[in-house]
């Protein structure tokens, strides 16, 4: 995901996460002609701004009563219910909805909060808010007994992480939901959100409704089972990859703490052998010097050599032959420089490379020592 920063979005276009580019339709208006124009941007943006909430609605706190939740109209309860019934459905239709900005735009009538800031970040989520937050927050999807389940709806504390989300699964069934990974849930959700509250009011967009018609109407011409069977394919990939990504990013996070344990004992054993390590590290760094300055001075005798050919000094079969040896010299440098010396680490403690004593000398210059010069 994209860093935090207020999203500028182009003039007339709306930019997703991934740096995709969608067209907004302004709204449009009818003269006293009867003529269609557009009309001008006079709508204001969303307000998430954070506030304090002391209603105690989205939390039910530990030893404190919260407020009776306020009443909700009967209209967003079945507007709720219609998205929560149609969850998979839209997720199968994920790319159609990043693709048309009337339906990213598409408002979701869910209210999520947090106790202590209420809605704020929370506030007119759409329709391709939580497509772009299913996608990219894998810790917004749920497999119980072998069921996928999308979060909805975000509540609980952002202080102590206690929380009671919403999951819904294909059959539209809800129940409550506590998250392991809350702080991940709700700072996910704010950030998409926020990013889009200039252009939530700018451009027209569908209900979910007609949203769902449309989408519908787009599957009508395959045969029902075929159908069907496409749909649970999009969804099943649509969570595999997800979690595809989850997991990569969980072993890159093991990768990452296995490297740090590795290289602390590296250090630990190089410090507990400090003395003869740094002996056998002057030594691998002098014999290199004096490997690089013989390879540099077969170099040159090749040079010399191709000189001496094209100047008719000597023939090809001589500029062979005395080719030869040059190159297998070289090539055994690049083999040989430095055994010596990797031959003692191996004995001092087998656990030890040089790559990592390189490593350790080049982040503590001042416990390497001097570097004493061979004769030639």
């Amino acid at each position: 995901m994209k860093n935090e920063d207020k999203t500028i979005h182009p003039e007339g276009k709306i930019e997703l996460l991934n740096g995709g580019l969608l067209q907004g339709y302004e709204h449009e208006s009818t003269d006293n002609s009867g003529n269609t124009q557009q009309c001008a941007d006079i709508s204001q943006p969303v307000d998430n701004t954070l506030r304090l909430d002391t209603t105690g609605e989205y939390l039910a706190l530990r030893n404190k009563r919260p407020a009776a939740p306020k009443a909700v109209p009967e209209e967003k309860k079945t507007e709720e219910q219609f998205f929560l019934d149609n969850c998979f459905f839209l997720v199968a239709h994920a790319q159609e909805i990043l693709s048309d900005s009337r339906m990213f735009l598409a408002p979701v009538p869910v209210t999520s909060g947090l106790a202590y800031t209420g809605t704020g970040g929370f506030r007119a989520p759409t329709l391709g808010v939580y497509i772009e937050w299913w996608s990219n927050c894998p810790e917004s999807q749920v497999e119980i007994d072998g069921e996928y389940w999308l979060v909805y709806r975000i509540s609980g504390s952002p202080l102590t992480g206690c929380n009671s989300c919403g999951i819904v699964n294909a059959k539209g069934e809800r129940r409550s939901y506590q998250s392991l990974v809350f702080s991940k849930l709700w700072h996910t959700f704010t950030v998409i959100n926020t990013r889009y509250d200039q252009v939530k009011n700018r451009y027209q967009h569908f209900t979910l409704r007609e949203t769902c018609r449309r989408l519908g109407e787009a599957d009508s011409g395959v045969e029902s089972d075929l159908g069907n069977t496409i749909r649970s394919l999009k969804i099943e990939n649509f969570f595999l990859r997800s979690r595809c990504d989850l997991l990569g990013n969980w072993l890159e996070t093991q990768r990452q703490k296995n490297l740090n344990l590795t290289q602390s004992l590296e250090d630990a054993t190089i410090r507990l052998h400090l003395t003869k390590v740094g002996e056998i590290y002057r030594q691998y760094v002098s014999d290199i010097e004096q490997a690089v300055i013989r390879r540099d001075s077969l170099y040159e005798m090749r040079l010399e050599l191709r000189r001496q050919l094209k100047a008719g000094e000597i023939d090809n079969r001589q500029h062979q032959n005395a080719l030869r040896p040059i190159n297998s010299e070289i090539r055994d440098l690049q083999y040989s420089a430095g055994g010596d010396a990797r031959r003692l680490l191996y004995e001092l403690d087998p656990s030890l490379t040089m790559g990592a004593v390189e490593r350790f000398f080049s982040e503590h210059p001042e416990l390497a020592g001097p570097i004493e010069e061979k004769a030639d």
